[in-house]
């Protein structure tokens, strides 16, 4: 029978969009790193650690809002017309179509972000050697472990979530997609931000309530801050995955609705 999730027919599916937009990406290839290093070189004459800072914080602005630009542009070929039935009709399911996109805009993109961080890096060691830098190849560097990885594991996570946010986007409009993403996103966020505003009133009212009557209800699970904060972290790692399926189901019924 028909395999649904074939790794080669996913990699043929990259290779064609690679093709199809090729010379954005080299433009991104060759332009990026240069930007990149002509800012990190303002702060090149300080020290190492004050360049890396620099470029890692401007990785970090980079993946956000260049990756919210690439991921809401990830299925412009499913609604432009006439180009959609070409996409569409690609011998490929939909859940390998949703794959191949998720690497693109996702995996592979994040991994440009940090290749290109260190691309900058070494060229400045080429024009402005500095002995410290070696020191950071030390993965015992007290900079490095306290500095570099929580920022990078930041961005990460925080990408995850803008990227499954835009690529549902992507998805769902045909037009204007950062636009109406982020307006439904902003009316989402204040509609569960009242919510739960309402909720903390009711559980306060509870609690007050409790102690009057000295009830002896254990709250301490709701009030105790570490599992505040575990809650959120757990939704928050719930909400990524729930956004990319909601994502695939929404390709797959435009491939249902043109007949394919």
């Amino acid at each position: 029978g028909f395999n649904p999730f074939n790794l080669q027919r996913i990699w043929n599916i990259q290779l064609i969009d690679i093709q199809y937009n090729y010379k954005s990406l080299l433009f991104t290839a060759i332009v990026f790193p240069i930007v990149f290093f002509w800012m990190m070189s303002f702060s090149i004459e300080n020290d190492v650690y004050t360049m890396l800072d620099t470029g890692i914080n401007m990785m970090k602005y980079y993946v956000f809002i260049g990756g919210t630009i690439y991921s809401s542009y990830a299925f412009f070929e499913m609604y432009k017309k006439p180009n959609n039935q070409h996409w569409l009709m690609l011998p490929a399911s939909s859940l390998e179509k949703f794959a191949a996109k998720l690497v693109l805009t996702f995996v592979y993109f994040f991994v440009f972000a940090y290749l290109s961080f260190l691309f900058a890096m070494s060229v400045g060691q080429i024009f402005f050697p500095s002995d410290s830098f070696i020191n950071l190849l030390n993965i015992n560097n007290h900079f490095v472990g306290n500095t570099v990885f929580p920022m990078l594991k930041e961005t990460f996570t925080g990408y995850a979530m803008v990227n499954a946010i835009f690529l549902l986007g992507a998805s769902i409009f045909a037009k204007k997609v950062i636009l109406k993403t982020t307006i439904v996103y902003l009316l989402l966020s204040v509609l569960i931000s009242g919510s739960l505003f309402l909720l903390n009133i009711e559980l306060f009212e509870a609690f007050n309530q409790a102690q009057t009557n000295n009830n002896t209800y254990n709250f301490n699970f709701i009030i105790d801050n570490n599992n505040s904060q575990g809650l959120g972290k757990l939704l928050y790692f719930i909400t990524i995955p729930l956004l990319w399926l909601l994502t695939y189901f929404t390709i797959k019924k435009t491939q249902v609705s043109h007949g394919i």
